[in-house]
């Protein structure tokens, strides 16, 4: 299914014919927390840095059906600061494919991220800290798996109501 509203240009496809396909930016994923919840997130990079990692923010959104998930009525709000994760967990169907949009892609955030006291925007090293109380201001740069992604957005939308 495809939608052109205006500028907007986003595809939204069924899990199952996902599966298998190749990741890429713009991809958006559904993350089954509960079987009355389901988050969604977007692939904002694919690392050349890090072995098989992706950059994902994960919208501030929740569904209660795969089949409520709307790609169209999505707005590039996230629950948290993006990081990284495997693209394995995507490849491997965990995280179905279903749908992509550049133009969300191109209006989400990517944060600069701090590892040690290096700033990096994507693969892109962009600063350098010159103490360790200056990266407080930064997220971490972190390779987050599977079970801790979950569990961190189940935890915000049980307390956000899934809203």
């Amino acid at each position: 299914v495809e939608s052109n509203t205006g500028d907007e240009a986003m595809t939204q496809m069924k899990p199952e014919s996902a599966k298998g396909n190749k990741t890429k930016p713009g991809d958006i994923i559904a993350i089954v927390l509960r079987s009355d919840m389901i988050a969604v997130g977007i692939v904002l990079h694919i690392s050349k840095r890090y072995r098989h990692g992706i950059l994902v923010g994960y919208f501030d959104r929740c569904f209660s059906s795969m089949e409520e998930i709307d790609v169209n009525t999505l707005i590039p709000q996230f629950a948290f600061t993006p990081n990284y994760t495997s693209k394995r967990i995507v490849e491997l169907g965990e995280w179905p494919i279903i749908g992509h949009s550049d133009v969300l892609l191109s209006k989400s955030s990517v944060p600069i991220l701090v590892s040690v006291t290096t700033l990096f925007l994507k693969d892109e090293i962009v600063g350098q800290l010159s103490s360790v109380e200056e990266t407080k201001a930064y997220e971490v740069l972190a390779g987050q798996g599977k079970v801790f992604v979950e569990n961190r957005l189940r935890s915000h939308f049980e307390v956000t109501k899934c809203q």
